[in-house]
């Protein structure tokens, strides 16, 4: 179960709208509405938008896909003591990030790195609200053919991590958030020769708190 994160910026703009116009006349509400619809696509994202007083402001696109991030956040960990359950861990607690070319270029590393900060602090809480005695391996790389960044947490009684291709380790989480905003958002998937091919990747383990 690969969970992919897809944001839709627009359906955001468009909730705000539909809030702001509610209180017009339904015919106008529902007119003014389909507009909307049928034009968003050229509708520019910083457009502002009319304020109405006590509805909250349309929040930025940084903002909405952050925001859509929250639900990672709280995800229960599936721990398991057995060697055995390794490709049910993969399944389970791997996440997968993909952003458009425009919001890469909004976001800085260290965002995404406090993002990740909050998800590595929950599942050390996991873990000390189950009691586990062990850690678990974190560990985080850049998908170039996907445009994903990926992260997963697996036990820390695993002596390698479940790559096909050899491994690079790095000891620098940002440069790989950063490789993966840089080249985000491309039309075309990065060719990769799997003969020479590997992956570079940022682990650390985690113990309960």
């Amino acid at each position: 179960m690969n969970k992919l994160v897809e944001i839709k910026y627009t359906a955001r703009l468009f909730q705000s709208l539909r809030a702001f116009y509610s209180l017009l006349s339904p015919n106008e509400a529902g007119l003014s509405c389909h507009r909307f619809a049928k034009r968003k696509e050229a509708i520019p994202f910083d457009q502002e938008l009319p304020v109405v007083e006590g509805l909250p402001l349309p929040m930025s696109h940084k903002e909405a896909y952050f925001q859509d991030l929250e639900s990672i956040v709280t995800e229960p960990v599936y721990l398991t003591a057995s060697r055995q359950e390794l490709e049910k861990e993969t399944a389970e607690n791997m996440w997968s990030l993909g952003v458009s070319e425009e919001l890469a270029g909004a976001i800085a590393p260290e965002e995404v790195q406090a993002f990740l900060q909050r998800v590595k602090r929950n599942r050390r809480e996991q873990l000390a609200q189950c009691g586990w005695h062990g850690g678990l391996r974190y560990y985080l790389w850049h998908d170039p053919q996907a445009g994903q960044l990926r992260f997963n947490f697996i036990s820390a009684l695993h002596n390698a991590l479940p790559f096909a291709a050899p491994v690079d380790e790095c000891a620098d989480e940002a440069s790989i958030i950063r490789a993966w905003l840089q080249k985000s958002g491309s039309m075309t998937s990065q060719l990769l020769d799997s003969a020479e091919y590997r992956v570079r990747v940022y682990e650390e383990v985690l113990l309960r708190q």
